[in-house]
Parts: structure tokens; C-alpha cells; sequence
């Protein structure tokens, strides 16, 4: 969930993410994905803004 905040509360570039949280790139995309997907199902009324 951390990733998440990161991107979308802090603003922080997701190519930068990586190198703050100390994980490979491909980690972070897939924690991230999911993340959002659990957010999504416990909040499905809820429009992303992407």
C-alpha cells in the first residue's frame, strides 16, 4: 500500500518509486497493481483518478 500512497497521495514519479522503497521495478508495478485492486473491491464506488 505504501507504493500506492506514494504515487497517488505523494505525487512521486512511479519510475522513482523503486529506488525510494529499495525493490526492483517489476515488484513495485505488481504491489502497486494490486493494491489498487484491493482498494477497488473494498471501495467500488469509488472512481480512480488516474
Amino acid at each position: 500500500m505504501d507504493i500506492t500512497v506514494l504515487c497517488s497521495l505523494c505525487g512521486v514519479d512511479p519510475d522513482a518509486v523503486p529506488g525510494i522503497v529499495g525493490l526492483a521495478p517489476a515488484i513495485t508495478h505488481s504491489l502497486d497493481r494490486h493494491a489498487r485492486g484491493a482498494l477497488r473491491q473494498l471501495c467500488p464506488d469509488i472512481d480512480s483518478q488516474e
